[in-house]
């Protein structure tokens, strides 16, 4: 502000991520580790699970693996990833993995407006909504291609079959730039199969023709079972040690006087919130008795009783 330069008006703050609905606590055993969670699900499975659920809000995530499964199994394998592996590898086994000029301008146009939409989304930090818009775009895909039968078509007009595969693979190729920010490794897969270079925002409005484009592979499979169980409880290191143990309060000092029989010591009443004790401090040498009244300080409670000079404690 000093130096007159405009503050930030929206910082992006998240909430916490929960486990199945419970707050991550290394000593409830509700704790998982990244190299753990690592080992239970790919890492770009939980990437499309967690955008698939963070908006702007300073709402929690909840990872639950039910869910997750699902999410992966029906909306990024069984909507994305399987659109992909169909459309290149019916491109490879019927046209010698060529794609030529002609394509549907019109389902062309209804795809390219949904990755603007998902790019304002990205703008924006609005990942769920981003995520939403490329299954919607891929849903489109599958749609056009199903409704279209290649498969079929090939057999009586092999030219408007070819235009259907055009079509489709450039549509692969927008969903693939529109997934580079949450799925980088997939799509870096998919350009590899597609035989182009890696996703970019310049290659929004590339379209691609008279194209060869690589071997199609399949990269997702689906999720049959994750098995979370909840760990022991785990002791925090060093909670043997009697530190641990002790009881610590912020109390204020409402009353100071000088002990009569110690010429170093105040004896000090406090006021713990729901009772008043009074203590003993080494604090003469230090501070001024106006110094110390109404001070807060920190107590330690569940100490046992000490009787210092002669009986006063």
């Amino acid at each position: 502000m000093g130096a007159d330069i405009r503050l930030p008006e929206n910082i992006l703050v998240h909430g916490f991520l929960n486990v199945n609905n419970e707050k991550m606590s290394k000593s409830r055993g509700t704790f998982i580790s990244a190299a753990e969670l690592k080992e239970l699900v790919k890492p770009e499975y939980f990437r499309y699970y967690v955008a698939s659920n963070l908006s702007r809000t300073m709402s929690d995530v909840n990872l639950d693996f039910d869910d997750l499964r699902e999410r992966i199994n029906n909306e990024l394998i069984g909507n994305i990833a399987n659109f992909i592996y169909r459309v290149l590898s019916f491109t490879n086994k019927n046209f010698n993995s060529k794609i030529t000029i002609g394509t549907d301008e019109k389902i062309l146009s209804e795809a390219k407006a949904i990755v603007y939409e998902t790019l304002d989304f990205y703008e924006h930090y609005e990942l769920r909504q981003a995520s939403q818009s490329i299954s919607r775009l891929s849903a489109l895909g599958n749609k056009y291609f199903q409704e279209n039968e290649p498969w079929k078509l090939i057999k009586t007009d092999r030219e408007k079959a070819q235009q259907v595969i055009n079509t489709a693979v450039n549509i692969v190729k927008d969903l693939v730039i529109i997934l580079q920010p949450l799925l980088p490794d997939y799509s870096d897969n998919i350009s590899k199969q597609l035989n182009i270079e890696r996703p970019s925002l310049h290659n929004i409005d590339l379209r691609l023709r008279d194209h060869k484009i690589g071997e199609a592979k399949i990269i997702f499979e689906k999720i049959e079972r994750i098995v979370f169980e909840k760990s022991e409880k785990v002791e925090i290191a060093g909670m043997d040690s009697p530190f641990d143990r002790l009881q610590l309060r912020v109390a204020k000092i409402t009353k100071v006087e000088k002990h009569p029989r110690a010429e170093k010591l105040y004896i000090e009443h406090i006021d713990l919130g729901d009772e008043q004790r009074v203590i003993v401090s080494g604090l003469v040498p230090y501070y001024k008795e106006e110094e110390l009244l109404g001070k807060k300080v920190l107590v330690v409670t569940n100490l046992q009783p000490a009787k210092l000079k002669r009986g006063r404690e």
